[in-house]
Order: structure tokens, then C-alpha cells, then sequence
């Protein structure tokens, strides 16, 4: 549940940072579109064929954690303290693959990305940004927004920086056991050899005693 209320924070926090470069998205495609033949056709391009199978595959995770988020959000309102009645986003398994397929035909034709594609790809950012590790997918995010682009880049940097600092912290973790296993195995020898060193005390005493009373 705590994964879910968690989730529900990050598309939060994503939400807002999603307004920000919307609208430097939509300063930067209208500056396209004055330089841009009006009379243009909008062509199509098509996902190679490995592209499409990352494509297929992050459909799925995607509509996943999209609903997941929705279940997170939903808590977060129920237990908030104060009534905000203001309507919550709901998106069906058939309305999340929709959007993301949209998403994805977008990137590929030669026209404007609209505002509701933005949005999409910036939830594609917060629950599947691997998909964008691919090159190719990758570049069609470039060619229609340098900004939204970079702000996918510098996630997926965030996110192989925070793996890699998990690997650190987990690979420091077990040596430190290596080493504390080590010093109780010293200490147990330790202990042993001590308690020998009694016990000859000990027998060497009672070998004393005895002479003692011979005498």
C-alpha cells in the first residue's frame, strides 16, 4: 500500500514539473509552426521492428503503474485531513492503452505534438522512462521536443545514479558482514583459547592443593 501511496506522490510531484516544461514545450512548437510550411502533409513514419517490440512491451507496465498511481492518488485524497472534492483522473485499461498508443504514433509523424500527447509522454517519463533508453524512440522525443527530451535524459541519468549508489550501498553492506564475521570468528577463538588457559589454571590449582595437603 505504502508503494501505491508513493507512487501516487511521484505522478504529483512529476505533475507539476509536467506544467512547467509544458509550457516551454508549447512556447518552443509555436515558434515552430510560424517557420513551418502551412501547407505541409502530415506523414507517418513506422517503429523498426525492434523498437516495436520495446514499444509492446512497455505498453503493458505502462497502463499498469498508470492505474496503480490512480488506486495511490485516491488514497492520498481519502486520507487527507480536508475535503477536496476537486475530480480525480480515471483512466480505464482500454483508455491508458489509447493514450500511450497515441503517444507513440505521435512521435512518429511529422505534425505537432498536442497537449494531451505531452501529458502522456510525461507520464511515460514517470512509470516506464526505460522505454526511452531506446535510440530510436529517443530521437523522435528529440525531434519533436529538445526540452521535454532532456528532462527524459536527465531521469533516466537520475535513475542509473540512484541504481548505481544501491549497488554501492549493497556491495559495502556485505563486506562490512564479511568483516564482522571475521572478528567473531577471532573473538570465538579468542574465548576458546581463554577458556583453555582456565582450565589448565584451574587443574594447575588443584594440583597445588593436593601437594599442599601431602605436606
Amino acid at each position: 500500500m505504502k508503494s501505491v501511496i508513493n507512487l501516487g506522490k511521484n505522478f504529483l510531484v512529476y505533475g507539476v514539473i509536467s506544467m512547467v516544461v509544458l509550457a516551454g514545450c508549447g512556447q518552443s512548437s509555436s515558434l515552430q509552426n510560424k517557420t513551418a510550411d502551412s501547407t505541409k502533409q502530415v506523414q507517418t513514419l513506422q517503429p523498426s521492428a525492434e523498437t516495436q517490440k520495446n514499444i509492446d512491451v512497455f505498453r503493458a507496465v505502462f497502463i499498469e503503474r498508470l492505474q496503480q498511481a490512480e488506486q495511490g492518488l485516491q488514497k492520498l485524497s481519502e486520507n487527507n485531513s480536508q475535503n477536496d472534492n476537486s475530480p480525480l483522473a480515471k483512466f480505464s485499461k482500454e483508455d491508458a492503452g489509447i493514450r500511450y498508443d497515441t503517444a507513440i504514433h505521435a512521435l512518429y509523424a511529422n505534425s505537432e505534438l498536442s497537449t494531451e500527447v505531452y501529458n502522456t509522454l510525461m507520464d511515460m517519463n514517470v512509470f516506464v522512462p526505460d522505454v526511452f533508453l531506446d535510440i530510436e524512440l529517443n530521437k523522435r522525443l528529440q525531434y519533436h521536443s529538445p526540452a521535454l527530451a532532456r528532462l527524459v535524459n536527465q531521469h533516466l541519468v537520475w535513475k542509473q545514479l540512484e541504481i548505481t549508489r544501491q549497488q554501492q550501498v549493497k556491495q559495502l553492506q556485505v563486506e562490512q558482514e564479511k568483516q564482522l564475521q571475521v572478528h567473531l570468528e577471532q573473538l570465538n577463538q579468542t574465548i576458546e583459547n581463554y577458556d583453555k588457559q582456565i582450565a589448565e589454571y584451574q587443574t594447575m590449582l588443584k594440583d597445588i592443593k593436593k601437594e599442599m595437603k601431602k605436606s
